[in-house]
């Protein structure tokens, strides 16, 4: 599934730790990563209002040192590699650095928290999610992860029942059958958000049994997707209740999750791709590496 992995690479500690999940992805699919660096010598002129030549030099220095250093760790553990120094936008160069190029997979960093629950995605991450069509694994910061990179027991993908729901089957079959884990498919009935927040009453039990009823209809359907990847794939099957981002965090938490697919959602083109809101919510409170698989063409 995946041959080229693209690792954008910054020398933070949250680069460093998608390096650590890009790297250990590629020795399991026996993949080429593609590290790149972006210069942004707009950006620095106008923070220290240095001459555009010295700014140059200075950060392509450092923009190269940042790439042998993880060409280094590549090396080390013997994955084939390329390497990339560019000028430009950040979000901007890696978004057409994806699109121009046979990449399968795009592996990017968080940057920082805020709150107990909620982390910040870093702008520039936030932006290449709504620019690419490839595949992103959001990988957490080092000091967030509990997991080593790439060795995942539980894989966690959750399902509406939705066609673009289900195109992420193949991508979380895939890595429980690299990771001889487990694939745990959850569908959250929201009977607020069904209901109407102002039903007079509440709702039936009727009511009720007729959204689980579709929620075990999603995982079936989502099951035999995997199923058409890899039969073999451990399956866990459930359908819990309550408001869909918070159900699955408390999923992940609960069940020993090590990392999360899911689909992004809305329209997908250059200029922008709405993510659909769980999966914005999900990237925003689970400190696990997010794999987002982006809707079809």
């Amino acid at each position: 599934m995946y041959d080229t992995i693209l690792i954008p690479c910054d020398g933070s500690e949250a680069s460093t730790a998608a390096l650590d999940h890009g790297l250990a992805i590629a020795d399991t699919h026996d993949a080429t990563v593609h590290l790149l660096h972006v210069v942004n010598v707009g950006t620095e002129i106008a923070a220290t209002g240095m001459a555009v030549g010295e700014v140059m030099d200075t950060l392509t220095d450092a923009g190269q040192e940042i790439l042998s250093e993880a060409a280094t760790r590549a090396e080390d553990a013997g994955i084939a590699y390329e390497q990339e120094l560019l000028e430009g936008i950040p979000y901007e160069a890696i978004g057409e650095y994806a699109t121009d190029r046979p990449i399968d997979l795009t592996v990017m960093g968080t940057t920082g928290r805020s709150g107990v629950t909620e982390r910040l995605l870093g702008s520039t991450t936030d932006r290449v999610l709504r620019r690419t069509d490839t595949p992103i694994l959001i990988a957490p910061d080092a000091d967030a992860a509990s997991t080593d990179s790439g060795s995942y027991a539980h894989v966690l993908a959750p399902t509406d029942g939705s066609n673009n729901a289900e195109r992420a089957a193949p991508y979380g079959a895939d890595i429980a059958q690299h990771a001889n884990a487990t694939l745990h498919i959850v569908s959250v009935v929201d009977v607020q958000a069904e209901g109407g927040v102002f039903s007079i009453g509440g709702v039936s039990e009727e009511f009720i049994d007729q959204l689980e009823e579709q929620g075990h209809e999603a995982v079936s359907h989502f099951a035999d997707r995997v199923s058409e990847t890899d039969a073999d794939v451990d399956l866990s099957k459930t359908v819990t209740q309550g408001t869909p981002h918070e159900a699955l965090r408390e999923y992940v938490a609960d069940n020993g999750i090590d990392i999360v697919v899911i689909a992004s959602q809305g329209t997908s083109n250059l200029a922008s791709q709405h993510l659909g809101s769980v999966a914005d919510q999900v990237l925003r409170t689970v400190d696990k590496p997010i794999l987002v698989v982006p809707p079809a063409d």
